[in-house]
């Protein structure tokens, strides 16, 4: 019996330990299609008081908790709430929590198809969410954050607020595409894209950096990679954020975002509006910046429509151009083995483009009135409002169609002086020239009395140095219309329609007489001639006919007086549009059946150029014998020895008899053309044995000269899959063939209009694979890839034999690019998570051929040959290591420091530099080293007031550069730099220590 006692309460004790044993639930929290992690989210236990907030790394824990099936409540701010069931049987159950934006916005560009979803679409892909932004962005250009993703090199370049500059992969910007919500924003002339038209840190919910092939279906995509900015739609409950932020250097800015939530009817408004002013840490870069943007929304049946608005009317300093090392730092220049002998030190923050004014005037009495002030020569102004027009139909089950239409116009441009001098401070000569114009009259003609001459001179003062502005306005025009049809559970059939049009107005006028009443333009003069090719002539100065080289010529080109007075705000020296228009389509056939997913997609497209020059001699061609066609608005008189004058306008049709010019072989072909500039004339012997001259007017009575439409197609194959090996696990493939017409810019290099000597499609060809890793506590991802460009176009600065400033044109460049990436997450507590990228790259030129040099007009002015074999691509970091810890010592507190590095960078290339002689080519200069460290910490709380409503309270703030260490970002190459030798590199260095601190308060 005491033993029947003793076993039953053994039993029984055994029986109520299990009873009463508890478990925990544990995971994270990320982002459903960046896998970002989600920081500060709610996670509830339903019916239980058990609950807590995600940590730095999105961690959680919630216990203790018996044996059982029970149900999260998931929650943070800008994310639709979610509710999921988790069973815990006989120990701690692991969960990865994904949450989906509450943006409609984002929603629909992932139905166009511009953004990567984890573990299924088959591109190296990485994402900064909105909390990252907030924490991490501080004052910089949107692009610097994404400088702890792997294969990405961005700097600040010459240090101006928007000047930012990013690759990818040793792309340049101009080869890779930028996408606001789905839409392109690259300049469709040249591929640039000019970071100051925006200022989206405070309303992204997403950036993402895909690399190499990408999930875009725009009809002609970028070789490098895509970003794609995906801004706030609209979220469904109401509320907003105010924020301040000063800093360094006179930072400061003041922001209020706005949402309804869902109205009725299911309408939503997002409305947020800043200023920002900054004086800038390089000398002379102030800034000084709106912004504004705003979404209104709609559902109504199975429609939803949108339109978004956004724009930064803003105006900043440059520094524009890189100096020697010696310049920044003596110090520095002898540690990387420069001599600095006979360079002056003028420190990091010099800015050649900025110097200080005296505007002084006479007073009536004849005294002197000072007038001081601080003048930046080089100074971006621009505005650029975009608006999106969205419509998406959920036409059935099967049948999904989206239709985007877009508009943006362009208005604004940047101001240079028209001479370089710089005084004895080593900045450009403001002063020097002020005073200069301020006495300068000109000789207008010589009276002689007897034996006495008297010169007569003008009583307003000739500005001889002046600034001028370079504008650039556009007007651009889009659509994308696409359509996904299921055909069954497992493919998906996509195709759609790119359309685009583009109109660049290019021209130079006087922007600031600096102390002068009027300037003149000296490009409007007679330069001289060239050798002959084909049957193309120009006017020489004494009125016979001079040979051209197939339309290029430095003649009297302009059409235009140039003893004329230009005002300011008068055109002068170039104007010309630019248009651009592109048709294009794709289909893709997309297949997910259990861990499979795939792809094979194809697109095609045709892009016309066209060029509309207004200053530009108008051009005739004489079909010799039989008729031909006078311009509208273009006036010809021909002279008819000793029979009067006859003038053709308009459209008027002419017959010319059949040239007999003894000057040139009689070979030549019989179409003759002729280019006319202002006040010239061109004569000619006919048949008869009689002299014609035609005569041209002035440029406002002789209309523009327009080009023939160039067409040049393209088209891209890819395909690739994702296999998800286990729950945790995943590999990719991808491969891809890229072929894209050439930019407008280099079809027509420089502002003369004369067409580049060749010019044909670059191609592409790529491959990658990669795997992942994505568990609760740890995320990685591992990717190699293999690029190959074939026929890459190129222009660069460099000096002619003469000393002058020239331009080389060439094309046919091969380039190979491969690497390795590594990106890592880890949470090695609930307190302390861990971010790190490493990149290894191999990037380098392959080809030789021939280049030709262009003169300022566009004319040729030399040539020769080059081999580049084996020489590495240059001013973009090969290799790369970040790592950022972020630790959260108590609930809402955090600190997170980030570690950069950047190594195996070269000076970029000038092809003059390598001869193609025999000898293998040497290597440009390898840069030293960058280190720098960032901090930013903050600390957000919750407060719940009045009613009940929550204010989330934020104080947070980011030191830039923590250690102050200065090193070289950029190193380009133009003039009379040279690659090889240190002494004559010239380089940007980064921005020394500055910080920031912000408060925030969400509503």
């Amino acid at each position: 019996m005491r033993s029947f006692t003793l076993i039953f309460f053994l039993l029984l004790g055994t029986a109520s330990a299990a009873f009463a044993q508890t478990f925990s639930i544990r995971g994270r929290v990320v982002d459903r299609v960046s896998g970002e992690t989600l920081p500060g989210t709610s996670v509830a236990v339903v019916g239980t008081p058990q609950g807590g907030v995600s940590d730095g790394s999105g961690a959680f824990r919630v216990g203790p908790l018996a044996p059982g099936t029970y149900t999260l409540r998931v929650s943070f701010i800008g994310y639709v709430n979610l509710e999921q069931k988790v069973t815990i049987t006989n120990r701690d159950e692991n969960v990865v929590i994904r949450l989906v934006e509450d943006n409609n916005t984002l929603n629909e560009v992932q139905v166009v198809g511009q953004v990567a979803v984890e573990r299924e679409t088959p591109v190296a892909f990485s994402s900064v969410n909105e909390v990252r932004l907030r924490e991490s962005l501080s004052s910089r250009d949107l692009p610097l954050i994404l400088n702890e993703t792997p294969g990405v090199y961005a700097t600040q370049s010459g240090g101006g607020t928007g000047d930012s500059r990013i690759s990818i992969r040793g792309f340049d910007q101009r080869n890779v595409a930028v996408l606001i919500n789905g839409v392109p924003v690259n300049d469709m002339e040249n591929g640039a894209v000019y970071w100051s038209n925006w200022d989206l840190g405070d309303v992204t919910k997403n950036l993402q950096v895909q690399r190499g092939l990408t999930a875009s279906k725009l009809a002609v995509p970028a070789i490098g990679g895509l970003i794609n900015v995906t801004t706030k739609g609209y979220d469904t409950k109401r509320g907003g954020r105010v924020r301040q932020e000063i800093g360094s250097n006179g930072y400061r800015k003041t922001s209020l975002l706005l949402n309804s939530g869902q109205m009725k009817g299911d309408w939503a408004v997002t409305v947020f509006g800043s200023r920002r002013k900054s004086d800038g840490w390089v000398d002379g870069t102030f800034d000084d910046a709106w912004t504004y943007f705003g979404t209104v929304s709609k559902k109504f049946g199975k429609h939803q429509v949108s339109i978004t608005g956004l724009g930064s009317p803003q105006s900043h300093g440059q520094r524009l151009f890189a100096t020697q090392i010696a310049s920044f730092s003596h110090e520095k220049a002898v540690e990387i083995g420069a001599n600095p002998a006979g360079v002056r030190e003028y420190g990091f923050r010099y800015n050649q483009h900025q110097n200080t004014l005296n505007r002084w005037t006479i007073n009536p009495d004849g005294t002197r009135k000072d007038d001081y002030q601080n003048y930046v020569e080089r100074v971006n102004y621009y505005h650029k409002p975009q608006i999106n027009l969205n419509h998406f139909w959920n036409v059935s089950d099967k049948l999904f169609i989206s239709n985007v239409v877009y508009f943006s116009q362009g208005s604004g441009g940047g101001r240079s002086m028209t001479t370089s001098g710089t005084d004895s401070t080593g900045r450009i000569d403001l002063q020097g020239a002020y005073d200069f114009n301020r006495q300068n009259k000109r000789l207008i003609r010589t009276l002689r009395t007897g034996t006495t001459d008297q010169d007569v001179r003008d009583t307003e003062n000739l500005s001889t140095a002046f600034i001028r502005a370079g504008v650039n306005n556009h007007k651009w025009f889009g659509f994308i219309t696409s359509a996904d049809y299921r055909i069954n559970e497992f493919t998906t059939l996509s195709f759609g329609i790119d359309g685009r049009y583009y109109r660049g107005e290019h021209y130079r006028e006087v922007y600031d007489l600096l102390g002068g009443d009027y300037a003149l333009d000296v490009n409007a003069t007679t330069q001289g001639p060239l050798t002959r090719s084909n049957n193309s002539y120009i006017l020489a100065p004494n009125g016979g006919l001079l040979p051209s080289n197939n339309n290029n010529f430095t003649g009297n080109q302009q059409s235009s007086d140039p003893n004329r007075k230009l005002r300011v705000g008068d055109k002068y020296d170039y104007n010309y549009d630019g248009i651009t228009r592109q048709l294009g389509g794709y289909g893709q056939l997309e297949y997910k059946k259990g861990p499979l997913s795939g792809f094979v997609s194809a697109t095609g497209a045709a892009t016309a150029y066209q060029r509309i020059d207004y200053f530009r001699a108008p051009r005739v061609t004489l079909a010799d014998g039989r008729s031909f066609q006078v311009g509208t608005g273009i006036t010809f008189v021909p002279k008819l020895d000793g029979s009067g004058n006859e003038a053709y306008t308009g459209m008027e049709s002419v017959t010319v008899p059949r040239q007999q010019n003894t000057q040139y072989p009689t070979t030549a072909p019989t179409d003759t053309t002729l280019f006319i500039g202002y006040g010239n004339s061109v004569t000619y012997r006919n048949t008869r044995g009689e002299n014609v001259t035609y005569y041209a007017l002035d440029a406002a009575r002789q209309g523009p000269v327009t080009s023939d439409v160039i067409v040049r197609p393209g088209f891209t194959f890819k395909t690739g899959f994702n296999y998800n090996l286990t729950e945790d696990n995943s590999i990719f493939f991808n491969i891809g063939y890229l072929n894209r017409p050439q930019y407008f810019t280099y079809i027509w290099p420089g502002t003369s209009g004369n067409i580049a000597p060749k010019f044909k499609n670059e191609s592409v060809f790529s491959q990658e694979i990669g795997y992942s890793i994505s568990r609760p506590s740890f995320k990685a991802s591992l990717n190699a890839y293999n690029t190959i460009w074939y026929n890459r176009s190129a222009t660069a600065s460099v000096l002619d034999d003469q000393g002058a400033q020239a331009s080389v044109n060439l094309s046919g460049l091969n380039e190979t690019h491969r690497g390795v990436e590594l990106d890592i997450a880890q949470e090695i507590s609930r307190k302390v998570a861990l971010t790190a990228a490493l990149a290894v790259g191999d990037w380098r030129w392959n080809s030789r051929g021939s280049y030709q040099i262009l003169d300022q007009n566009g004319a040729p002015n030399g040539s020769g040959n080059f081999d580049v074999r084996g020489v590495h691509v240059g001013n973009a970091a090969q290799n790369q290591v970040s790592a950022g810890v972020r630790v959260e010592p108590i609930a809402g507190l955090y600190v997170r420091p980030v570690f950069t590095l950047f190594a195996k960078t070269y000076t970029d290339f000038d092809v003059t530099k390598y001869p193609d002689n025999g000898v293998p080519p040497q290597d440009a200069f390898r840069l030293p080293t960058q280190r720098q460290l960032d901090i930013h910490a903050g600390y957000s709380k919750t407060v719940r007031v009045g009613g009940g409503h929550d204010y989330r309270i934020t104080l947070n703030g980011s030191v830039l550069n923590a250690l102050n260490q200065f090193f070289i970002t950029d190193a380009p190459v133009g003039g009379v730099t040279d690659p090889f030798i240190p002494s004559k590199t010239f380089v940007f260095f980064n921005m020394g220590r500055r910080g920031t601190v912000g408060l925030a308060v969400d509503f």
